[in-house]
């Protein structure tokens, strides 16, 4: 009897394992050449119901998603301020991205800057959303008190609504001047406990990645949803956070979408005394999923200290495979492989890629589970 109970633990033990076990890359075949497909082979990536992101924009031919490496092939909302660029301008210097008009009043004032994705409901319990960006500024925000008006900077980076954006209850959150919230249709419920003040993060002159990861709870006033953002693999942020107001009340709604390129101060109260129409905003290879599993070629031969990554489109998924399509993006030479699963974790030791060359002999890189802030 002793022997079979040891026999049944040690079995369940190793399911355990397996379950929570870190993605392991063994084997890759294939070009890393942007553009070409690459097939990844190893355990414990686990499930990815749709391989290919709900959105991918790499802006190639314009504004619009790609509909062959994404699912979507247009933008529900488009601000009124974007153009298509090529060159210099670019992260690559030769490519194409978008970037704003000009820097007026009329542009990021009101609509602004946007691009936006519709969905049945961003904000059912649950629900996960990944976005992956690269952006670049030619201008900063300033903290409280700037020129002793006494309020921040109303900036907004994300935000979501109901399809009519003219309507509460919405959610949003601006790293540059410290707020995120869920602001309530209806005055009576006080959501003031889910605004989250956070530390001020200006925006960069140089290009940056930034990755946005949320996580949604349930209904007010359970605040046990979460959101991550890191800026060139470096985690900034992570906090609870509730999307969604009180059961049967007026801000207990779907909201459907989500403007995932946001952009838009608030010219009111001298709120920008010092902006000028010369200030741009640029993005590029812009990636939209409903769940955290990616994969991912990084600068650092760690997931820990990962810095810089090209974000990878897939094509198919399962637990032991993984087919993308390579997109180098903005670097060369030898780069780091990582397969991240649907809680955010990822081999913990990069599997050694060359962009340009071919498939690499079978080893395995055995991944240790790091959570980076996933939620179990």
């Amino acid at each position: 009897m002793p022997i079979k109970i040891l026999s049944f633990l040690l079995i369940n033990l190793i399911l355990v394992a397996n379950v929570y076990a870190a993605p392991t890359i063994n084997s890759t075949s294939g070009t890393f050449t942007t553009g070409q497909s690459v097939n990844i082979s190893g355990s414990g990536f686990g499930i990815k119901t749709t391989a290919k992101p709900l959105v991918y924009a790499d802006f190639a031919s314009s504004t619009a998603p790609n509909g062959t490496l994404g699912q979507t092939s247009s933008w529900a909302a488009t601000g009124h301020c974007l153009s298509q660029v090529t060159g210099s301008e670019c992260p690559d210097g030769s490519g194409s991205c978008i970037r704003s008009t000009d820097g007026s009043e009329a542009c990021f004032d009101n609509g602004g800057v946007i691009l936006g994705v519709d969905q049945t409901s961003w904000n059912t319990a649950g629900n996960y959303i990944y976005i992956y960006q690269k952006k670049h500024y030619n201008y900063t925000t300033h903290p409280d008190n700037y020129h002793g008006v006494g309020i921040t900077d109303n900036y907004k980076n994300y935000r979501a609504w109901p399809t009519d954006p003219v309507n509460l209850p919405d959610w949003y959150i601006s790293i540059n001047n410290n707020r995120t919230a869920f602001e309530a249709y209806n005055e009576d419920i006080t959501l003031a406990d889910n605004n989250i003040d956070l530390p001020i993060l200006p925006f960069p002159q140089e290009w940056f990645v930034e990755e946005f990861l949320i996580h949604v709870g349930d209904p007010w006033p359970a605040v046990n949803g979460n959101w991550i953002l890191y800026r060139d693999g470096d985690q900034k942020f992570s906090h609870s956070m509730c999307l969604r107001g009180n059961s049967g009340s007026a801000d207990d709604v779907d909201i459907t979408r989500f403007y995932v390129v946001h952009e838009v101060p608030d010219f009111s109260d001298d709120r920008w005394p010092c902006w000028s129409t010369d200030n741009r905003f640029w993005a590029d290879d812009v990636y939209v999923d409903t769940t955290w599993s990616r994969v991912m070629i990084c600068a650092g031969s760690t997931w820990t200290n990962r810095g810089h990554c090209e974000i990878q489109i897939p094509s198919a998924w399962s637990d032991t495979s993984s087919t993308v399509t390579v997109e180098s993006g903005t670097i060369t030479g030898t780069n780091y492989l990582y397969v991240v699963d649907a809680s955010n974790t990822a081999n913990s030791s990069g599997y050694q890629v060359t962009i340009g060359e071919g498939s690499s002999p079978m080893h395995t890189m055995q991944g240790t589970s790091i959570s980076g802030g996933s939620i179990r």
